[in-house]
């Protein structure tokens, strides 16, 4: 099993506390990624680590091999964050991560409360992560495509930057984040409701 934990952590609901995929299991070998970018909130370092959970029957010995020769290629981070790697990890304290679980926490309700009064989507308030997706009743639109199309007007007329889910794999859906002040969120909320009310059939 390959986990994908760049979040490591960041669960902000107390009753779905955070749990590695490498503690679920001691039959089932993981292979767990991670970065500094998301939990250190250090973005643009580049800078990453996997962490091999093997079995018993050391089912990944020629995996970890690989792992070795492929980290002689020379695609680290540069020098300057190397340096800063050691004191990172052993002096950022744990109220780092007890404050930056509580503010988007709060960003997390504040945007969610907001975009669950427009007409024509659907927030899915986020628990964990930096992130929040919103569903699009594309039937409730009268020129909008799909989910591309969506983001691509909802740029050009509101300079609001969001993915398409299809980024993603899925569809009717786009992504925001909600790694900012709250503020801010509800001023993108008030250019969404324009953007939706212009677009919406109610409002033809």
């Amino acid at each position: 099993m390959i986990a994908d934990e760049v979040y490591y952590g960041l669960s902000y609901d107390e009753e779905r506390p955070f749990t590695s995929f490498g503690d679920l299991t001691t039959t089932v070998p993981v292979i767990a990624t991670g970065s500094l970018s998301k939990i250190y909130c250090v973005p643009g370092w580049r800078c990453g680590w996997v962490i091999v959970y093997d079995n018993a029957a050391q089912s990944l010995k020629l995996v970890i091999e690989n792992l070795n020769k492929h980290s002689m290629i020379l695609l680290h981070p540069n020098s300057l964050v190397q340096a800063a790697i050691p004191a990172i990890l052993a002096n950022v304290p744990e109220s780092h991560f007890t404050e930056l679980k509580s503010k988007l926490k709060t960003s997390s309700e504040a945007a969610f409360e907001r975009l669950s009064k427009i007409h024509g989507i659907e927030p899915i308030q986020s628990r964990a992560a930096m992130y929040m997706m919103v569903k699009i009743n594309s039937e409730d639109f009268k020129d909008i495509e799909d989910d591309i199309d969506f983001c691509k007007k909802l740029l050009a007329e509101q300079n609001c930057l969001t993915f398409p889910s299809q980024c993603f794999f899925a569809k009717g859906f786009f992504r925001m984040i909600i790694c900012t002040k709250p503020e801010i969120l509800l001023e993108f909320g008030d250019r969404l409701e324009a953007f939706v009310k212009a677009h919406h059939k109610d409002h033809a």
